[in-house]
């Protein structure tokens, strides 16, 4: 994203602009350009989200009961399958036996959408939530091919 600012002017209904406000002192930001750049950058994500070849990068957030029998195992399990996608992760203990995993990732919609929706109807995991950016992780390092066996 460039520094530059380029200014635009905007004409809303009345009551628009009144939600508007509304919006801006709810989320604590300092003038209404703030809160309709940030609305714009939402909305961009939804449409490029609905491709399902975009590549995009977020975070899947889950809590779960780690108590549940197999469960480690099979969120594991799914990690390995995808492990081109989840870039990284993060558990944290909760108290009494939950759990919140945040796994980083990043790849086409369509692998990260199977991957959410595998990952949240497993018995045991009570929420989960793919939350997404519009950039992406630089190329990661990989092995030359003759390397990647040994």
């Amino acid at each position: 994203m460039s520094g530059k600012v380029q200014r635009i002017s905007l004409s809303l209904p009345a009551d628009v602009a009144e939600a508007l406000d509304f919006v801006m002192e709810a989320r604590g930001a300092q003038n209404r350009s703030q809160v309709v750049a940030s609305i714009l950058r939402e909305e961009l994500i939804g449409l490029r989200r609905s491709n399902p070849d975009e590549v995009m990068a977020g975070t899947i957030t889950l809590f779960y009961e780690e108590g549940q029998s197999g469960l480690p195992g099979r969120l594991a399990a799914l990690q390995r399958v995808h492990v081109k996608e989840v870039v990284s992760s993060l558990s944290v203990l909760l108290e009494k036996s939950m759990r919140m995993d945040v796994l980083v990732v990043q790849g086409p919609m369509q692998v990260l959408d199977t991957l959410v929706l595998a990952l949240t109807t497993l018995k045991g995991v009570r929420t989960g939530k793919l939350t997404l950016t519009n950039a992406v992780l630089p190329p990661l390092y990989g092995r030359p091919e003759t390397l990647q066996g040994e």
